[in-house]
């Protein structure tokens, strides 16, 4: 568990001191509330993703024990590649299975690319922590519900691509914890390497 304003380690988020009712923990080391969203609803916790706050991104990739399984992971890999997969022009089942496999190995690919450079650079993080951010930080794919109502303008694809642009860096930067610049080479790199193999390959 980490401190969403400092980025420290902290031993506990909250105390229940009366059942029901919870005090939350200050970090020792910048002396404000390790995690506010704790207390927060889920509208105002996404609210905060819109606003690409980082704070909100330690608390969803630090402080939450969600997707810690296998099978977890692959749910929302599936779920990120049918969104993917939305603003293809398939008509039978076959060609939007084949779809689906596709972008699932390009979000492999991406991962992979992100990972590698990480790795080269000498930094260790967890696979798991690490994929689990990008996925999640992919959440502005449900835009691709609102090109088709658009009719597939450039303009507000335009503008999705670089929301979710944004919100990888902020992820990958806060699960790796290194500099904004070096997320974005992390990013980069990761996308050429998704590039390239995908037109060999795929």
């Amino acid at each position: 568990m980490k401190c969403v304003e400092c980025g420290k380690e902290v031993p506990k988020l909250y105390e229940e001191l009366v059942k029901g009712n919870i005090a939350l923990f200050q970090c020792e080391a910048c002396g404000k509330v390790a995690d506010k969203y704790v207390e927060y609803e889920f509208t105002l916790v996404f609210l905060n993703l819109i606003l690409c706050k980082s704070q909100v991104y330690r608390h969803i990739i630090f402080n939450i024990d969600w997707s810690t399984s296998t099978y977890d992971i692959l749910k929302i890999l599936f779920f990120s590649s049918i969104l993917d997969s939305s603003l293809a022009s398939c008509e039978s089942l076959p060609c939007w299975l084949l779809q689906i496999i596709k972008n699932c190995a390009v979000i492999i690919l991406f991962f992979t690319g992100v990972y590698i450079a990480a790795y080269s650079s000498g930094i260790k993080c967890s696979k798991m922590f690490l994929l689990r951010a990008i996925l999640f930080s992919s959440f502005g794919k449900l835009g691709n519900f609102m090109i088709i109502t658009w009719k597939y303008s450039s303009l507000p694809s335009t503008f999705m691509a670089l929301f979710i642009y944004l919100n990888n860096m902020i992820a990958i930067r806060e699960c790796l914890e290194v500099h904004t610049i070096k997320a974005e080479i992390f990013i980069s790199f990761a996308w050429m390497f998704k590039t390239l193999l995908s037109s060999w390959f795929i």
